[in-house]
């Protein structure tokens, strides 16, 4: 922009200088080799790992019988574990082409687990279900809204289902998937659709956590403590959840 004019690059290149436009083609083409050159780089490291990939889970892909080794009540099996780009097309050579996914899997099972607990009170939450049948939209919006991506606004939200909170404080879990952004997360505490969707989250587990039975843990100092219902008894509430649809297919 020069004079309130906006003008390519040539237009303000003299001709036979230093910068003319046969250097500026020239740099270009420079830059579409390496390019190029990188390109070539990510395929040539991909084509390896799928090699390794084949070589080590040889028996496991030849036979279709994966071995699985149970963490918080989930099956796990190193495959899993590889990236997208190698594990799609590894999976593919041995005839696995599609792949299956529970749409909102967390929040859905969660509210329905919700009236089915002796404590279920039956209560209808209108923002809750509303995030479930529009949640695409819903996280476009946040992520619009709030300068985010769509991975972090849809992660965000699972978080709170799960019982993450917003808050500022630098080792909170949302705090670390937005980088540490202060403005981003005060922006999300005062959303209307958040602070909505977070007062049916809390109503959602009540009757949940009334169902579940108390535990409780010694101290190093000998002393009887209950177990909190924290973040990580709801994850195990959802994974014990997710466990029984999988094996009920």
């Amino acid at each position: 922009v020069k004079d309130g004019v906006c003008y390519g690059v040539s237009d303000l290149v003299r001709p036979g200088s230093k910068i003319d436009s046969s250097s500026i083609n020239s740099n270009n083409s420079n830059e579409g080799e390496r390019t190029g050159e990188r390109d070539h780089s990510i395929i040539q490291v991909t084509n390896e790992a799928l090699v390794w990939a084949n070589e080590t889970y040889k028996e496991e892909l030849e036979t279709l019988d994966f071995q699985y080794e149970e963490k918080t009540h989930r099956l796990v099996n190193p495959i899993q574990s590889i990236k997208n780009v190698v594990r799609v097309p590894l999976l593919a050579q041995h005839g696995l082409k599609h792949q299956y996914d529970i749409q909102s899997c967390a929040p859905t099972l969660l509210y329905q687990y919700s009236f089915m607990v002796p404590d279920a009170t039956g209560v209808v939450l209108e923002t809750l279900e509303y995030y479930l049948e529009h949640k695409t939209k819903i996280r476009q919006q946040l992520a619009q809204e709030a300068d985010l991506t769509l991975s972090e606004a849809k992660e965000t939200i699972t978080s709170l289902f799960a019982g993450a909170q917003l808050s500022v404080w630098p080792e909170n879990s949302i705090m670390r998937r937005l980088n540490g952004d202060v403005a981003k997360v005060k922006f999300l505490q005062q959303h209307p659709i958040i602070t909505d969707l977070r007062a049916d989250i809390k109503e959602m587990w009540q009757p949940i956590k009334e169902s579940v039975p108390r535990e409780h843990y010694i101290t190093p100092k000998g002393k009887r403590r209950m177990r909190p219902f924290n973040a990580r008894a709801k994850w195990n509430i959802y994974f014990q959840l997710e466990r029984t649809v999988m094996q009920c297919c």
